[in-house]
């Protein structure tokens, strides 16, 4: 659930691709930043994880438009990736690829092509919130404050500060959501190259969560930021998240209740040797006291 080099939106407008490229180029490397998707995951049933929300675009050729993942944090607010929320602007001709009032937030809904869920907008552009220190993947998180509440799901959990036992590597995680399904080599990554398919039902993977140092060792030689205190890993060869991932959870289901962990956020390739997905973490103190301003929590 990624893109190659990349965010892990899923675009086929080619403005919005281009727009998405430039955002999503990472620093010093010569290869495109992919959206995720999940790789070597599995359907998943109906109603299953209702706090996963699709955004949603009339100006995204993917099956109903989506082109990020988020997840219902409370009532009335969506979590997802800052590199999701910054291609949405605020006049239908500015320089953002679109337009707010064109945007739907579809809580609740498996398959895509559906009428499953239920569906909001976005009132203000100012209902979207991007963390003030996002930059080059640092802080990669945003909120979008729904239009009027959502009614009879529940919101899923963020990691707390004393929850960092759910990133201990090796550990199985759970990333899902309606990313590209077909793995991204690393020649792919490097040259744009491979196919799209963007499920209509969502997908799910358990990936293990990888060391911060292994990370920070195979990103840097690309002289990629991954920052230890504001990122987790997570994923392995043939499992990992994909274009259209982007801005989705990693997750746990701990003591009845799913906790989120992460955002997806970006990762070389899909499903690539040694380079596992990256997601924003959601218990970094300066992550989580966001989220928790821009929401109202």
């Amino acid at each position: 659930m990624r893109v190659p080099l990349s965010g892990r939106l899923a675009v086929s407008l080619a403005a919005l691709l281009a727009a998405l490229v430039l955002a999503l180029a990472a620093p010093g490397a010569g290869a495109e930043v992919y959206e995720p998707q999940v790789v070597g995951g599995e359907g998943v049933p109906s109603g299953k994880y209702p706090f996963i929300a699709s955004i949603q675009s009339s100006r995204v050729d993917t099956p109903s438009g989506h082109f990020c993942g988020g997840t219902l944090i409370d009532r009335d607010s969506v979590l997802t990736a800052a590199h999701c929320a910054e291609v949405i602007g605020a006049r239908p001709s500015g320089s953002a690829p679109l337009y707010y009032r064109d945007v739907r937030v579809v809580v609740g809904r498996t398959l895509l092509r559906s009428d499953q869920g239920q569906v909001r907008r976005i009132e203000s552009f100012s209902d979207i919130r991007i963390h003030p220190g996002y930059r080059n993947f640092a802080f990669d998180a945003a909120v979008i404050n729904l239009d009027r509440p959502v009614g009879g799901i529940r919101p899923v959990r963020l990691a707390t500060a004393r929850q960092d036992f759910l990133e201990r590597p090796g550990r199985m995680v759970t990333a899902a959501g309606w990313g590209n399904t077909v793995p991204q080599s690393l020649v792919d990554a490097f040259f744009g190259t491979g196919g799209l398919q963007i499920p209509n039902r969502m997908q799910e993977v358990s990936v293990p969560v990888v060391s911060d140092r292994l990370a920070q060792q195979t990103y840097g030689a690309l002289d990629w930021p991954y920052v230890p205190r504001l990122m987790v890993a997570a994923g392995r060869s043939d499992l990992d998240t994909c274009q259209g991932d982007s801005g989705g959870p990693l997750f746990e289901s701990t003591g009845g209740w799913y906790t989120q962990i992460g955002i997806t956020s970006f990762g070389l390739g899909c499903g690539v040797l040694n380079y596992p997905g990256v997601y924003a973490e959601v218990n970094a103190p300066k992550i989580r006291s966001f989220i928790v301003r821009a929401a109202g929590l």
